[in-house]
């Protein structure tokens, strides 16, 4: 039996739907399983035992003689069933005319006919696991899994990475302390809590827990990163480790590996410290939806906080607007809100 799953695009994507793999595995020990996925996403899937084969595309992809290509090779290899979570124009045509006897996906009234089983999204999340998870097992339930589902998504690191880590850790004086490792800012700045305000996170986290903090954040972001830190309290400054910048995400993941928790503003980071088993305390956009991403947020090991939390009138804005008023939304979301839930988190964590 031969199996594909495709989700292409944002690394957290890639990462959560990289369950399908783990569960297929589950549900047909002897099959081939192939991952379809962008090709910046890789760290997140590298090394996975469920997955067989990567297929790695760009957004050439895209382009119809490229699509066409990607066909014909989906047709020569003939799968058997064909599950794509990625559901967008472009892999619904794939799956059209790919030949495998079952494709499985979302429910959308333009593309429905391109499968054969189709899943309607739901609003609400019924478990602690999430929206994310949830849809995404769902579109399982078309094989009719004879074995329990496997919910949490997982990153496979090497014994050499491992040892690199420490390594690295070591010629920087930290191996054997207690580290946290804090997500200073989100992909762009709508996905970012305001400098002055992460400056204050930063001093709560540094004044209650008796670890040292490294800082993450994007080459490009080097300029947003400093400006927060100058913010910071001198006692804060004396806690955090800025010389460590690991090269490639491998290596942040190897890191993130001996750290006791990640906080900071909800994003991939966030995802892959789940999928190393690691407490995590996010920061929500007041634009992002938070019962999509807000994966096994239980209070104590996982935390989140979302303006949403602490007002009357739970926001309801459609995207167009949630990305218009964000940054004033972001004001409103001030540190003295999200610090009684920090510091349940920093204390029930041991930190």
């Amino acid at each position: 039996m031969k199996i594909l799953v495709i989700q292409q695009k944002m690394i957290g994507d890639v990462l959560v739907s990289s369950i399908l793999c783990n569960n297929l595995r589950k549900m047909y020990p002897h099959a081939t399983i192939d991952y379809m996925v962008y090709e910046h996403t890789l760290a997140v899937v590298y090394n996975n035992p469920n997955i067989d084969n990567l297929l790695l595309v760009t957004a050439k992809d895209k382009k119809l003689p490229q699509l066409i290509k990607r066909i014909g090779q989906l047709r020569k290899t003939r799968y058997d069933i064909i599950i794509d979570a990625y559901c967008k124009l472009g892999t619904s045509i794939m799956c059209l005319f790919s030949g495998a006897g079952i494709t499985i996906s979302f429910k959308k009234w333009y593309t429905a006919f391109c499968y054969t089983h189709t899943w309607k999204r739901k609003e609400k999340a019924t478990t602690v696991a999430g929206l994310a998870i949830e849809h995404r097992v769902a579109l399982l339930s078309f094989l009719q899994p004879a074995v329990p589902m496997d919910l949490m998504p997982r990153i496979y690191l090497t014994e050499e990475e491992l040892k690199t880590a420490q390594a690295t850790l070591q010629e920087h004086q930290l191996q054997g302390k207690a580290l946290i490792m804090i997500g200073l800012l989100g992909s762009d700045r709508r996905k970012s809590y305001p400098a002055a305000y992460m400056a204050q996170v930063l001093d709560t986290v540094a004044a209650n827990a008796h670890a040292t903090l490294l800082v993450n954040y994007m080459p490009s972001q080097q300029e947003e990163a400093a400006a927060i830190l100058r913010l910071c309290k001198e006692e804060t400054l004396a806690k955090i480790v800025t010389a460590l910048q690991p090269k490639g995400l491998r290596s942040f993941l190897a890191i993130l590996h001996y750290c006791k928790a990640i906080i900071g503003n909800e994003g991939g980071a966030v995802n892959m410290a789940k999928a190393l088993d690691l407490p995590t305390f996010s920061i929500f956009s007041p634009m992002v939806a938070k019962e999509g991403w807000d994966l096994f947020a239980d209070g104590h090991k996982h935390v989140s906080v979302h303006l949403n939390d602490f007002i009357a009138e739970p926001l309801r804005l459609n995207k167009k607007q949630a990305k218009e008023q964000v940054f004033d939304l972001y004001q409103q979301f001030s540190p003295a809100m999200v610090e009684p839930k920090l510091l349940h988190f920093i204390q029930v964590n041991g930190l």
